[in-house]
């Protein structure tokens, strides 16, 4: 007993310390939560969150500290060290808050330059993300470095040599790092829209600092390096305004020049008047004289860039088309051949193989 008795005040310390903890955990975070809920930022919950476990750290430290203080030992020897662990867990608490905040850095990026009026893509963010959390953890060891009497000097000089060696090393995933700003800034294309690149032909899902992932119609994903993505041609079906209908209609030559005239006529009206096209650039006109046809070359744009939109109304005028050519009995031609002799054959020319 007379062992345990000064370690008393020390164990009543710490102790209270720790309710201290558990307060804050159960009444106090959540309090703050609930108030930050009904700020106007949709942000504020992050910034709360962030800050918990670093805080409940920082209590526990404190906690050892000033039970130490009021213990027993002669701590007088080692009082420089816990005085440098008391500031490094400090540094430790603060630099992991700006660590967790730079890890939802892309929320509060966009919701503050919203609110200057600038737009910022989340894929841009998270980049700015990511870069922030490095260079926050490189600060928060050379403080902490420095906090315990080692030259900052020497550690930034072989951060730089070992940044320059792995720069040197890794200067396929730099370009893919490079190449990702780039496809943001420049914006060919965003998530969710229909492009092709380099052979592959799909969907993008994601715009990573690596790779893009492209999903492809058979629904195979596809990881595409940005790097190659920065220096290619990139075609994006997304971005057009409108689509383009092109075909050739081939009719008979049984079809009369009236009949052809009517037929062609009442196509162009068609198009013309139908509400999904637009009217410029229409071409509907007599083309060609084929092989086997007589050929109506036609041209529209549609105004909806939607695939299965296109696909519908691609059937609604090829339906349209047969009723007008069923209208003016015209008939649809297709490859043949006619052969003519010089002198008509008749059946006795034609030997018998019958047996006599």
């Amino acid at each position: 007993m007379n062992f345990i008795e000064p370690w008393l005040p020390s164990l009543a310390i710490f102790l209270g310390f720790l309710l201290i903890r558990i307060i804050f955990r159960s009444v106090i975070f959540k309090f703050l939560k609930i108030f930050a809920d009904k700020l106007p930022f949709n942000t504020n919950e992050d910034i709360v969150d962030a800050a918990n476990h670093p805080l409940q750290f920082l209590i526990l430290i404190l906690g050892l500290y000033f039970a130490l203080l009021a213990s027993p030992l002669s701590y007088i020897a080692y009082y420089s060290v816990i005085q440098e662990l008391v500031r490094s867990s400090i540094l430790i608490t603060v630099f992991w808050t700006m660590f967790n905040l730079a890890t939802t850095t892309h929320n509060l990026l966009v919701t503050m330059l919203s609110f200057l009026g600038i737009q910022l893509e989340e894929s841009l963010a998270n980049i700015v993300s990511a870069f922030l959390r490095f260079f926050i953890a490189a600060i928060a060891l050379a403080m902490i470095v420095s906090e315990w009497g080692y030259d900052i000097n020497g550690f930034i000089a072989g951060l730089s040599l070992g940044g320059l060696a792995i720069s040197l090393a890794a200067k396929d995933a730099l370009a893919n790092v490079f190449g990702s700003i780039l496809i943001i800034m420049d914006k060919p294309f965003m998530v969710g829209d229909w492009i092709s690149a380099n052979g592959v032909e799909g969907t993008v899902e994601k715009i990573s600092l690596r790779s893009t992932s492209v999903r492809t119609f058979p629904q195979a994903l596809v990881y595409v390096p940005n790097s190659l993505l920065s220096n290619t041609p990139i075609t994006n079906y997304t971005k057009r305004a409108k689509r383009r209908i092109e075909f050739n209609l081939g009719v008979t030559y049984a079809t009369t020049p009236q009949q052809l005239q009517k037929c062609v006529n009442s196509i162009r009206n068609f198009l013309t008047d139908h509400e999904g096209l637009y009217n410029e650039d229409m071409t509907v006109t007599f083309d060609s004289f084929g092989a086997s046809s007589l050929n109506i070359f036609v041209i529209c744009y549609t105004k909806t860039t939607n695939y299965l939109e296109f696909l519908r109304l691609k059937e609604e005028i090829n339906f349209a088309l047969l009723n007008i050519m069923s209208e003016y009995g015209v008939t649809a031609a297709f490859p043949s051949t006619s052969v003519y002799f010089e002198t008509p054959l008749t059946t006795n020319s034609v030997p018998s193989t019958k047996n006599t």
